[in-house]
């Protein structure tokens, strides 16, 4: 038997000789008594006595370098596969293994049909006989024909699935490579699925095993879940075992079982689970972790579990978990990541009709003092975009939805109102809607926490501004406007109470609505004064400016919008 490195350096400096005559001359060179000489030990006799890559030679690549026998290389080692001597099985294994790295001899090892005949090799007593025939398949595996030719022989397949849970470390370790490089094509994964290897690889992945075998079981489930396979992974506890691996010490075990978890969070039952399991504030965690393959992977999944709106519920009340994604989403090295980042809880499109409707509003801008039907349509744009955006986030008539119900409906008065105030004669029916709106926001904002010394300087306020204003009003506004302005300081005592600043349990939707109501008084009050005391510049601009900021926070704070506790009396 002839090795693939034996007598390179001389077949590639006499590539015009017959390589048999060389190898002859050799074995007669070799045989001749060695002088205990320092010349003996040059390189060109070591060059000559070696018969494998120990020793490097200059300027030759040894995947490529020239064997002693062109064609009958492969059909020699098969018929040695089944030799009497283990030692010669062996030295074939290895033999065909460095030639099928060539894709022609690779071809060509499919064609004699090698795999077929080391089926019973993966069952050999002999550690290294198993182990070098697994690396013959892997290497095979790499070829699109060699992954079929390998999954079309059932013995082979129940012998690899043998493998698995061998004895010898190194043998599982090859297998497990085998395997994922056959699971890479869809047509050769199917099989996979139907012998029942995702069962097999958690069953292994449960137990404690080497990591770079966990590894390499993590990237075959990833590949054989593309289809079916999630159901039968999710089935056989899946989604516990990977949840299992997200405190492992190797990140890259890590990494591969987010990846797998990601793939089950994108069905119905993994959504369930993940809300069930609390995945969320695990992958808090996981984000704030410095590897960027893991929160790349993290954000993969979050991205699958924010879908549902009581899941976006759980998310917003994580602390740091949008400050986090926001922060990653600006690493322009990782694009994956920012698009993972960016589509988590993603509402900026839903207000992208919003913005656009504004900036029309502003561009147009159609003074208050000539009433028309495109300036009141220009004017309540922007507050249908945010009903729309309200419904698109969600609706329903459960007590999921409360919170937004009564936003939308105060967003429909509000419009009503924003509607009536550009016609002459009409500004009282302006003032009672949105007088109902507010109501409506006060009902949303609830009335827990109290917080009642809050509420006491608003009011305390409310009246030295109601002071200052009253010269100016007549008739039915004098109660209107007093009315109105308890209603609307209430409904800011409300949003600002329910931010519960000084408690460190604010979100950032909590924050919108009190900055929104904030600014709500603050447009009213640039109204009431340019209307009643005396005119002021730009007035329109300033009034609506703030007021649809104003809108805007309120609306964003169906975000987080949870029911509101009942109170039972005993």
């Amino acid at each position: 038997m002839f090795s693939l490195y034996r007598n390179s350096y001389l077949h590639t400096r006499c590539s015009s000789v017959n390589p048999r005559i060389i190898n002859r001359s050799v074995d007669l060179a070799r045989s001749e008594p060695i002088l205990h000489d320092s010349s003996d030990f040059e390189p060109p006799f070591f060059r000559l006595t070696s018969e494998q890559p120990d020793i490097p030679i200059d300027n030759v690549d040894p995947t490529r370098r020239p064997l002693a026998f062109g064609s009958w290389a492969l059909p020699k080692l098969r018929r040695e596969l089944h030799d009497e001597d283990d030692m010669v099985v062996i030295q074939a294994l290895m033999s065909i293994c460095d030639l099928v790295h060539d894709p022609e001899r690779g071809y060509e090892a499919l064609v004699l049909k090698i795999p077929d005949r080391l089926a019973d090799k993966l069952l050999d007593p002999l550690p290294p006989i198993r182990e070098n025939a697994i690396l013959v398949l892997t290497t095979l595996a790499g070829l699109g024909d060699g992954k079929e030719a390998i999954v079309r022989n059932s013995d082979l397949l129940e012998n690899l699935l043998l493998c698995l849970g061998d004895e010898q470390m190194t043998v599982r370790l090859k297998v497990a490579a085998c395997f994922e490089m056959i699971a890479r094509s869809w047509m050769t994964a199917d099989v996979l699925v139907e012998i029942g290897l995702i069962q097999n690889l958690l069953e292994i992945i449960e137990k404690d095993e080497m990591p770079s075998i966990v590894e390499f079981h993590l990237e075959t489930l990833k590949s054989l879940m593309y289809d079916c396979g999630k159901c039968v992974a999710v089935k056989n506890n899946g989604f516990r075992i990977f949840m299992r691996y997200l405190d492992h010490d190797s990140s890259s075990v890590v990494a591969k079982a987010l990846d797998c978890l990601m793939i089950l969070t994108s069905t119905k039952k993994g959504k369930q689970l993940a809300l069930q399991k609390n995945l969320l504030k695990t992958l808090n965690k996981l984000l704030h972790y410095g590897d960027t393959q893991i929160c790349t992977s993290a954000a993969s999944v979050v991205m699958f579990c924010t879908v549902k709106t009581r899941a976006k519920i759980l998310a917003a009340d994580i602390k740091n978990l949008a400050k986090r994604l926001v922060k990653l989403s600006t690493n322009p090295l990782n694009t994956n990541l920012q698009m993972f980042c960016l589509k988590v809880k993603s509402i900026g499109p839903k207000l992208v009709p919003f913005f656009k409707t504004v900036a029309i509003y502003f561009v147009v801008f159609l003074p208050f003092n000539v009433p028309s039907v495109l300036s009141t349509i220009l004017k309540c744009l922007p507050i249908l975009s945010l009903m729309l955006f309200v419904v698109l986030h969600g609706m329903s008539l459960g007590d999921e939805y409360k919170y937004s119900r009564r936003i939308l409906v105060g967003l429909i008065f509000c419009c009503l109102g924003d509607a009536f105030l550009i016609w002459p004669g009409y500004f009282e029916l302006g003032m009672l809607s949105f007088a109902i709106g507010h109501i409506n926001y006060i009902l949303a904002f609830g009335f827990q926490p109290l917080n009642l010394t809050l509420g006491v300087c608003l009011c305390a306020i409310n009246i030295m501004g109601l002071a200052y204003l009253m010269p100016g009003l007549h008739g039915v506004l004098v109660p209107g406007v007093t009315i109105y302005t308890f209603i609307l300081t209430t409904m800011m005592w409300r949003a600002i109470a329910r931010a519960q600043f000084f408690e460190d349990l604010w979100t950032w939707s909590k924050l919108c609505s009190c900055m929104g109501a904030i600014l709500f008084v603050i447009s009213d009050l640039i109204l009431g004064l340019d209307r009643f005391k005396f005119s002021i510049e730009y007035s329109q601009a300033l009034v609506m400016s703030t007021y649809y900021a104003a809108q805007l926070g309120i609306a964003l704070s169906v975000v987080d919008a949870k029911p509101q506790p009942t109170v039972r009396s005993h």
